[in-house]
């Protein structure tokens, strides 16, 4: 019976951790998590949180956005960004280790990215440069990728320079598991099967 509860614990586990990679374009969002109307569906400007599962949480205040010429979409028409001006930032958890983490943003101010590992420790920081005009009525949507090709990332936080939510967009997301950690948990269950097999022959 022990044999088989550990059986279970790893296939629970390892089924929890995508074999691919995860893409998020936010097309599907329903509009209960849009921040605005949009083609006379009113948005019900209720934070996305936990809303795509456990392998992908986002921070207080995300909310969907449909796409401007000031901060245009990588996708036809939805993006997210925070609807709470007073906080500046966009920050999202996953629920398994990447090796890569991948996005497209808009920014009237420029943006900090900071990648995390599962212990806390920063994995990569980078400067996201502005890439809207300063009345925020023209912009460019630009791809931003972290990894460092050895840390596992399991959380991202994107940080306005402005100290302001409102004038940063994401979309496009791009999770790619950490290979390593996706095939070991296979591994395990696979020596566990063998053996609670055995097991099984043996009584």
């Amino acid at each position: 019976m022990k044999s088989a509860r550990i059986l279970a614990t790893l296939c629970v586990i390892g089924a929890a951790t995508p074999a691919f990679a995860q893409y998020y374009t936010f097309e599907d969002l329903p509009s209960l998590y849009w921040s605005d109307s949009y083609a006379a569906t009113i948005g019900g400007q209720t934070d996305i949180g936990g809303y795509y599962g456990p392998n992908l949480v986002f921070s207080s205040g995300v909310q969907g956005i449909h796409t401007s010429t000031g901060y245009p979409a990588a996708s036809p028409t939805l993006e997210v960004y925070d609807s709470n001006i007073s906080n500046p930032t966009i920050g999202f958890s996953l629920g398994y280790a990447a090796s890569t983490v991948s996005f497209w943003y808009s920014s009237l101010y420029g943006a900090t990215a900071v990648a995390y590992n599962s212990k806390g420790g920063v994995v990569e920081t980078l400067a996201l440069p502005s890439n809207v005009n300063s009345v925020g009525t023209m912009g460019i949507t630009s791809y931003v990728a972290l990894s460092d090709g050895t840390s596992d990332i399991t959380s991202v936080v994107l940080t306005d320079k402005s100290g302001l939510g409102n004038f940063m967009t994401l979309d496009n997301l791009d999770v790619v598991p950490d290979a390593s950690s996706s095939f070991t948990l296979l591994g395990l269950a696979g020596l566990s099967l063998l053996a609670f097999r055995k097991q099984m022959v043996k009584q």
